[in-house]
């Protein structure tokens, strides 16, 4: 790791989340966890005996629904075509290079946070894009050619899932009245969904843990308790 220290606070030099833990296991297997977390997936709820999962649990994780109302979907549908007449545009990050990914993020997220919150280095933005190229998957979105939305987003694959975590994000805010986050948490969802029906495996998309000020969330998943592992 080039001699630095990597943990659990990697993720305030880097976009990482560390909002839950999914080991990959038999889904038949049934164990005993030989360490200690708060940060266990609720999916492992039936495989891991020494773990509590409700008494005392505060972290809830968010995994995007499984299907919407087709309310739901029409809304989406109409802001989307909307942004479309208002110049607006679509690139998959696979198309853009670490540099191009680092530029438009730090500038979307001075945008979206001003001086409230500082962004990662520079230089680790771009060694991260480089060195994770291959797990980014999803949109960025564009109006008139400047980039208005990009979501983190990145995906593991194993036999029967497919995981996608949405690790941060930035808008920029002169485009809010777009609807832009909602747009690209629409399109990433329906590419991701669409890659998974296409390959006969188990989508699981997280959008991160609930805060009282992210209720927003419940929109588009459904939290879960993450365990406790006792040891």
């Amino acid at each position: 790791c080039n001699d630095q220290n990597i943990g659990i606070l990697t993720r305030r030099t880097f976009p990482l989340s560390s909002d839950e833990i999914l080991i990959p296991m038999a889904p038949d297997l049934r164990c005993f966890l030989p360490d200690r977390t708060n940060r266990l997936s609720a999916l492992h709820q039936p495989q891991i005996r020494n773990a509590i999962w409700k008494l005392a649990r505060k972290k809830q994780n968010c995994l995007v629904k499984e299907t919407f109302s087709s309310k739901f979907e029409k809304t989406r549908r109409n802001e989307y075509q909307r942004f479309l007449k208002k110049g607006g545009s679509v690139k998959s990050v696979a198309d853009c290079s670490s540099d191009e990914l680092t530029h438009i993020f730090i500038e979307l997220f001075r945008s979206r946070f001003g001086n409230t919150s500082s962004c990662y280095p520079a230089d680790n933005l771009t060694n991260f894009f480089s060195q994770l190229h291959h797990l980014l998957f999803g949109h960025i979105l564009y109006i008139e050619g400047i980039p208005c939305a990009f979501d983190i987003v990145l995906k593991s694959e194993s036999q029967m899932n497919v995981y996608f975590d949405v690790s941060n994000g930035a808008i920029k805010n002169e485009c809010r009245p777009l609807s832009p986050g909602s747009i690209l948490m629409w399109l990433n969802i329906s590419r991701a969904r669409h890659y998974c029906q296409e390959r006969q495996k188990k989508l699981l998309f997280s959008i991160g843990i609930l805060k009282p000020e992210w209720e927003y969330k419940r929109m588009w998943s459904t939290p879960y308790f993450t365990g406790k592992s006792i040891c």
